[in-house]
């Protein structure tokens, strides 16, 4: 079986861009490293604040 190689943090960053407020925060509780990467700035240059009903 092939050895999986870990994704460069550019791509992670640019992945957890593109999710829902909500899954970037779960997402940033998965592990030390994803925290890190959630912090990026990339990651927070667009937030979607728009308001929904219930």
């Amino acid at each position: 079986m092939a050895e999986r190689a870990p994704l460069p943090d550019s791509v992670l960053v640019q992945v957890l861009a593109l999710l829902p407020l909500r899954d970037r925060l779960r997402a940033a509780r998965v592990c030390r490293r994803w925290q890190q990467l959630a912090q990026d700035r990339a990651v927070w240059t667009h937030v979607d604040l728009t308001l929904t009903a219930l």
